[in-house]
């Protein structure tokens, strides 16, 4: 998962936290989750503790947020391993920018986050999941 959060935010106030997610306050953003059979996982009596409900494996937005550059009724996209997802975070305007390939998605964050710290939230579910942080002229400095 990928995402905003600002002040007041709980987060990782649960096991299955994501930004954007369960309806909670002062957090946005885009998750994605398996469902851990597809992966190949709970081969071992294994128990899963999801984030989404099982009729779901993607979702975008947040309480309050606004989903522009998406055309209704199209799917969202869906990130396989080595895939790269491109992030913007504009806190002066609140816009939260997600670039899947060709695909772009915008989240116009609610006008009680604009003019507050805004910090990038990024949840990592398996042991194999990676990120990489990098500035906007390619710096990874920052990973």
């Amino acid at each position: 998962s990928i995402g905003a959060v600002a002040l007041g935010a709980d987060v990782n106030g649960d096991i299955g936290w994501a930004p954007g997610t369960g309806g909670l306050p002062h957090s946005w953003g885009y998750c994605l989750e398996h469902h851990p059979a597809a992966l190949g996982f709970l081969l071992f009596g294994e128990s899963d503790k999801r984030t989404l409900p099982e009729s779901e494996c993607v979702f975008f937005g947040g309480l309050g947020a606004i989903q522009e550059a998406r055309t209704l009724g199209a799917v969202l996209p869906t990130v396989r391993e080595g895939d790269t997802v491109v992030v913007a975070l504009d806190p002066t305007w609140g816009r939260l920018t997600f670039h899947f390939g060709a695909q772009t998605l915008r989240l116009q964050l609610p006008e009680e986050a604009l003019g507050h710290p805004l910090a990038l939230a990024v949840g990592l579910k398996y042991a194999g999941d990676a990120v990489r942080v990098s500035r906007p002229d390619g710096d990874a400095s920052l990973a």
